[in-house]
């Protein structure tokens, strides 16, 4: 069953902590995979061209547009961490977040929503 903007948009709101709220964020406005909204760089940004750079699926190029909200978002998000090298970083700063955390923010969102099961990331 698909959701609505609104659903969405409220389920992402229900997120509490910033950099995992940011990347569900991501994952609605540029249509990512879970896997691939926690893996980005910071170099995936070109806030010149407005773009993102994506590797994904059987390590396939895309460039998806980015608007100007969710660049300013992506900007808020990294200045909570200012990590070199991830754009979703982890709190001591050694890597990506585990996509199994921001799944687990998902599922507490959802549950806090009171929206189903059904209701996935992707």
């Amino acid at each position: 069953m698909a959701k609505t903007d609104e659903q969405c948009r409220h389920l992402i709101k229900a997120v509490h902590h910033p950099v995992y709220r940011g990347c569900l964020a991501l994952m609605y406005a540029c249509g990512l995979r879970l896997n691939e909204a926690v893996s980005l760089p910071v170099a995936a940004v070109d806030s010149k061209q407005m773009v993102l750079h994506v590797i994904g699926k059987r390590n396939k190029h895309r460039i998806l547009p980015l608007s100007e909200a969710t660049l300013q978002m992506l900007r808020a998000v990294w200045v909570t961490h200012k990590n070199p090298k991830w754009l979703f970083a982890r709190n001591d700063g050694t890597s990506h977040v585990p996509h199994n955390t921001v799944g687990k923010a998902l599922r507490n969102a959802r549950a806090d929503c009171h929206f189903g099961d059904d209701f996935v990331s992707h």
